[in-house]
């Protein structure tokens, strides 16, 4: 099936929450169960993604009774509000979460699975307190900015710099892997699933210069040591070894710098073969991050 004609479960409630005066976010929630609610697994997406992307992960995960699944569309993307592809801070994104989980979740427990952007906003989210996950699990986490089109050293300060100067909104012309072709993408060894990326009922630009360095003050903040040592929630990253999208090299990095400072549990995955889409990957490979996810959280 395609990815973009997928269509949720009877089970699954697609509401809108107003986290602001301007932005409506769009999310959903998966109950599988009948009863009482006393665990939620949340899903936090990646960059240009949205819900029914993704809606048969909680069925792949298996929710024990008592779980609810909860994902959303972030501002700027899917069926939310929000300029595309644009955020002036991801604080902006962490407090959309905050205000979500509050609003569905209210008092109950939750952990936090994630994908790329999703995983920057959750473990920045999470360590400047907007957030309170008992675990996250992070599947090709955007800790780090890819080297291309142009070095990272250089896209983070050079987007600053144009921000600055009035252009943040403008497009950077980053992050459309859509407009290759399917034997040399970078996301996935399923056709079937990129055909679906590529046929996005909610296509969206490059990331806007605003995005980038928005993304590049979040990961120097989550790699500052002082700032590690008020995690204290278990973290795990799950890497593709194939990775192009974003930095691996960053991935490695963060779990060696967070081993030093963080007092709970942070381990690390490779995923041989992988390419970044490890939700959406080839069955090879996906079934082996679903198995990663399923042992943290239940432990079997």
């Amino acid at each position: 099936m395609n990815t973009s004609d997928k269509k949720p479960e009877p089970n699954w409630q697609i509401e809108r929450y107003q986290t602001d005066s301007d932005t409506s976010i769009r999310y959903a929630l998966f109950t599988p169960y009948e009863g009482p609610i006393n665990h939620i697994l949340i899903h936090m997406n990646g960059r240009g993604e949205w819900i029914e992307k993704l809606t048969d992960l909680p069925t792949s995960i298996g929710l024990p009774n008592g779980w609810a699944f909860l994902t959303w569309d972030h501002r700027g993307q899917g069926g939310s509000d929000g300029l595309r592809a644009h955020i002036d801070s991801f604080d902006d994104f962490a407090s959309d979460a905050q205000k979500v989980i509050s609003h569905v979740a209210g008092s109950t427990s939750y952990s936090i699975i994630c994908h790329s952007m999703g995983g920057l906003i959750a473990t920045y989210g999470t360590m400047k307190g907007f957030l309170k996950p008992q675990r996250i699990i992070s599947s090709a986490p955007l800790f780090g900015l890819p080297d291309h089109p142009l070095p990272s050293f250089i896209a983070g300060p050079l987007a600053q710099f144009l921000s600055a100067i009035g252009m943040a909104k403008v497009s950077s012309g980053g992050g459309q892997h859509e407009k290759s072709d399917f034997d040399h993408n970078d996301l996935t060894h399923d056709h079937q699933v990129f055909q679906g990326i590529c046929g996005s009922p909610y296509p969206i630009p490059g990331a806007s210069f605003g995005w980038v360095n928005a993304a590049w003050h979040a990961t120097k903040y989550i790699f500052n040591p002082d700032h590690l040592k008020t995690l204290t929630t278990p973290v795990t990253v799950i890497s593709a070894e194939n990775e192009t999208v974003v930095d691996p090299s960053a991935q490695t990095k963060w779990v060696e710098l967070a081993r030093k400072h963080v007092k709970s549990d942070i381990d690390y995955h490779q995923i041989k073969g992988a390419k970044h889409e490890l939700f959406s990957e080839d069955p090879e490979f996906r079934n082996q991050a679903i198995e990663i996810v399923r042992a943290k959280l239940f432990g079997n």
